[in-house]
């Protein structure tokens, strides 16, 4: 795995990136300043995106995400995934995402935030495959059941935190799951909001089962709960969420052995 120091960055193929989409030194030479007051010694050549055949974790609208390294933010081993607000982001800065990411880590749930600045942000590396690319392999039922019973009970976390994720519709950009831990992480919380109602049970269940192109996939390792059932509970859960109804909606998928509320 290629590796660039700080002080090489301007030299690497990561230049671009640095201040996305803009390429002006400028820019650039600002965001390596941002990167080094936040303690990043590096960036690795690492990610199962690619931008422009250079490796990366992942692109969206909102950023760009960066294999890093940061012994004093991470001892142990220093890897440290590094957001890079784009410059054409419709938000002004990442202070926002920011803070719901801290509220989340409250009860352990997204990356863990070590530091921010308004263009970046530098979390703790998830190791592991997106939800979709490991359901590719397929996995063991046994293992899928497990990640699904840990996505859902994370939302219902999140739904009693009065946190919502906003973006759980699209499950399969949004978590990601390791293998080796057998854990998954919620990613993402640029969307998030504690001035809506909290909605992550219901929206990441009609993700898995309802109406996405997970729901076939699933079919293939699990059975699918009868979907005028699985409405019924979700519409039980939307008017009252609490351990009664989220315990109902887990028995119609079958997984209420698998979570203790």
């Amino acid at each position: 795995m290629n590796y660039w120091p700080i002080a090489d960055l301007l030299a690497s193929p990561y230049t671009p990136l640095l201040a996305y989409p803009q390429r002006d030194r400028a820019s650039q030479h600002q965001r390596i300043e941002i990167l080094k007051q936040l303690g990043i010694a590096g960036i690795y050549a690492a990610g199962s995106n690619h931008f422009e055949q250079v490796p990366i974790l992942g692109m969206g609208y909102r950023g760009v995400v960066l294999l890093g390294h940061s012994p004093a933010l991470n001892p142990a081993g220093g890897q440290v995934a590094i957001k890079l607000r784009r410059q054409d982001a419709p938000l002004d800065t990442l202070n926002r995402e920011a803070q719901m990411l801290q509220w989340a880590n409250q009860i352990a749930i997204g990356p863990k935030l070590y530091k921010s600045h308004p263009d970046v942000l530098v979390m703790a590396h998830c190791a592991g495959q997106p939800l979709e690319r490991w359901l590719h392999q397929p996995p063991p039922p046994e293992q899928v059941q497990n990640a699904i019973a840990q996505i859902l009970h994370q939302a219902y976390q999140l739904d009693r935190l009065g946190l919502d994720h906003g973006e759980l519709g699209c499950v399969t950009e949004h978590v990601q799951v390791d293998p080796a831990k057998q854990t998954i992480t919620l990613l993402d919380f640029g969307s998030a909001s504690g001035d809506r109602r909290a909605a992550n049970v219901t929206t990441v269940a009609q993700g898995l089962f309802i109406g996405t192109q997970l729901a076939p996939r699933l079919a293939q390792i699990l059975p699918i709960p009868e979907r005028s059932r699985l409405i019924a509970a979700l519409r039980a859960y939307k008017q009252a969420s609490n351990p009664r109804t989220f315990c109902a909606l887990l028995a119609e998928i079958g997984l209420n052995s698998r979570i203790s509320i």
